[in-house]
């Protein structure tokens, strides 16, 4: 029988010594290394702060996006820049690196419904998206807030199609906010992203501000 060696400096994958078996190392309850679950690195950089942590926290891998650390350039930098913006802010995103162009239109085809537009958005905007906070996080934007998804996918095609953005001046939606149905009158951009593709993938939605009949936020 080949002895056991514990090896807990090198390496996981190098952990071997001449042929004989090496014992993994194992966190401080036991648990085999390779099985700890980490975060990608990329995230390290993302802002200190408890949204970012619940951003992180979301179940990405059941999204059509992925997990984490399948997302490619353009996503990671656009998450970086939706955290580090000042203004209310959220990006939907419909595809993914590890999403082929074959799969979005097969998914497309079948939900009937076009492409799932996944939100994700920084502290300020979930002031703004009241009832919608917290399912919007890791939700396509019909299913995260569908009491605007038949208003905004208009603006949405519109910046597919011709590649600009979108600016809307209080624009009138109809959404929950404190436990019943209020209007709000919404100020901000719809920015079109392409993504590692080179086509458009995502947008990229600021809010400057925001009225309802008892006050007007600014943001």
């Amino acid at each position: 029988m080949s002895p056991i060696v514990r090896d807990t400096d090198a390496p996981l994958h190098e952990r071997k010594l001449n042929g004989m078996a090496v014992e993994p190392a194992r966190s401080s309850n036991g648990t085999p290394e390779s099985t700890i679950s980490a975060l990608p690195t990329w995230t390290n950089s993302l802002p200190t702060t408890d949204h970012v942590q619940f951003f992180k926290d979301t179940d990405w891998a059941s999204t059509t996006l992925g997990p984490l650390e399948h997302w490619g350039p353009s996503l990671r930098f656009a998450a970086h820049m939706v955290f580090a913006d000042s203004r209310g802010a959220c990006i939907y995103w419909y595809m993914s690196t590890c999403l082929s162009l074959l799969a979005l239109y097969v998914t497309c085809l079948t939900s009937q419904r076009g492409p799932d537009r996944v939100a994700l958005y920084n502290e300020r905007f979930k002031v703004m998206c009241a009832e919608a906070h917290p399912r919007l996080m890791g939700k396509p934007f019909r299913v995260g807030w569908p009491d605007i998804s038949d208003n905004i996918s208009p603006i949405f095609e519109h910046a597919q199609k011709t590649g600009l953005t979108v600016d809307v001046d209080k624009i009138e939606l109809v959404s929950e906010r404190r436990g019943f149905r209020e209007e709000v009158y919404f100020t901000g951009q719809f920015i079109p992203l392409r993504g590692d593709s080179g086509e458009i993938e995502g947008f990229y939605n600021t809010v400057s501000a925001f009225e309802t009949p008892r006050a007007r936020r600014t943001f």
